[in-house]
């Protein structure tokens, strides 16, 4: 406990004596690695939902009369979704 309130006192009087100049500099290289972090990571999503739902290429969802085996079950043991799925059907 000690050490945390030591450690949340000197971050904030660090944060207090930092120059505005040091400060732009700093954002801008996290913007960086958030901007390429979540672009990898958005990638890396798609890919593996892909693979995960497996349609065949060329077919949009919209398309399929029926749901994936690997997402069957769990639908139709959730109240809520299986009542969405039979408006939807």
């Amino acid at each position: 406990m000690l050490a945390e309130v030591a450690l949340k006192i000197i971050l904030f009087s660090d944060g207090l004596r930092i120059g505005s100049g040091d400060l732009a500099r700093g954002l801008a290289s996290v913007g960086r690695a958030i901007f390429l972090g979540m672009a990898l990571t958005l990638a890396l999503t798609a890919i593996a939902a892909r693979f995960v739902v497996s349609f065949p290429s060329g077919e949009s969802p919209s398309n399929r009369t029926s749901v994936p085996r690997s997402l069957d079950r769990p639908l139709k043991t959730t109240p809520f979704a299986a009542g969405s799925i039979a408006r939807l059907v």
